[in-house]
């Protein structure tokens, strides 16, 4: 399962909407726990946390495929965020729910994660050359 959401990022009435989906969802009110994640993503839609936290809702309820859809939600945004060992994490648990999403998260990973290796070698290139550059 994904990690809980982080607060750092939120806002004050954030935070107090992340908390009262964490309370509806452990008084068993999904719906409610639903709707406030939902919310919540509307105002807050790059953090990967808040799609874990509403895919374990969806799970937990039985409702798979709308977990996947979180999950995978969650994924692309870490994608985005270069977190790649955190979207490649939740790759098993997508598999188990919609393999074919996986595959894409995957292949995603691997265009994203190899496009980053790239850049950060030429600026460690460029770097070694600035440096033994003499002044």
């Amino acid at each position: 399962m994904p990690m809980p959401a982080s607060t750092k990022s939120l806002s004050k009435a954030e935070v107090k909407l992340l908390l009262q989906a964490r309370a509806a969802y452990w008084q068993r009110n999904a719906p409610k726990a639903i709707a406030d994640y939902q919310k919540l993503l509307h105002e807050a839609p790059d953090h990967p946390g808040i799609y874990g936290e509403l895919g374990n809702v969806y799970y937990m309820t039985g409702k798979y495929p709308e977990a996947a859809i979180a999950y995978g939600s969650a994924a692309r945004t870490m994608i985005r965020m270069q977190r790649f060992a955190e979207a490649y994490s939740l790759l098993p648990l997508i598999g188990s729910l919609n393999p074919q999403e996986a595959t894409a998260i995957d292949h995603s990973l691997q265009v994203h994660s190899a496009a980053a290796a790239k850049k950060a070698r030429a600026a460690a290139q460029q770097k070694s050359e600035q440096s033994a550059v003499p002044d």
